[in-house]
């Protein structure tokens, strides 16, 4: 593997800026005080909220289209929502910590702009009836959680899982990956 570092960031705070330029010089780096990495987000706080509601916006525009198909054909939207959409955003709640008021705005959005639609009903349903939607199909739900109460849980599992992998990986230690693969199932 070789770097490029034409390719690469350096994340700083912004009082750190100039010593890492300095430090750094010899390389052809971007500097920056955030950006994306595998599908989470490194720097400051302000532009990790930043982020993170630029990807609800388009989540939200996404279940308001879906709620619109729901009218006609609501199969092909729940699919959508739970196959799709609903990855999409669970993969975010796994790996970006302390975001669960920012998915209330998209919880509003299921409520109201998809879930009737999917129901045939004029109104969103009630808080006790979103709490059974939430459930398992297995447990006669729609399994479509609110993902703003999941998120806490979603990255804590998230870390819990990956401990392991990342000790192994800090400590540079061999690592028995049929038995992480056990307990990973079992967390």
């Amino acid at each position: 593997y070789f770097t490029n570092p034409a390719k690469s960031i350096c994340i700083t705070r912004p009082q750190d800026r100039n010593a890492a330029n300095e430090w750094l010089k010899h390389f052809n780096f971007r500097y920056s005080d955030g950006a994306r990495y595998l599908g989470s987000f490194i720097g400051q706080e302000t532009d990790k909220v930043a982020w993170v509601d630029a990807k609800i916006d388009q989540w939200i525009s996404s279940v308001k289209i879906l709620g619109r198909i729901a009218k006609r054909f609501p199969q092909t939207a729940y699919a959508g929502m739970c196959r799709s959409l609903q990855m999409e955003w669970q993969y975010t709640l796994r790996v970006v910590p302390e975001v669960a008021s920012y998915f209330e705005r998209l919880e509003a959005a299921i409520s109201a702009d998809f879930l009737p639609h999917v129901l045939q009903e004029t109104t969103a349903p009630s808080e006790i009836l979103r709490s059974q939607l939430a459930l398992p199909v297995r447990l006669s739900g729609l399994g479509l959680p609110d993902p703003s109460t999941i998120a806490d849980d979603c990255f804590d599992t998230s870390k819990a899982v990956t401990a392991p992998l990342a000790a192994s990986l800090i400590q540079r230690k061999s690592l028995d990956a049929l038995g992480y693969a056990r307990t990973a199932v079992e967390t």
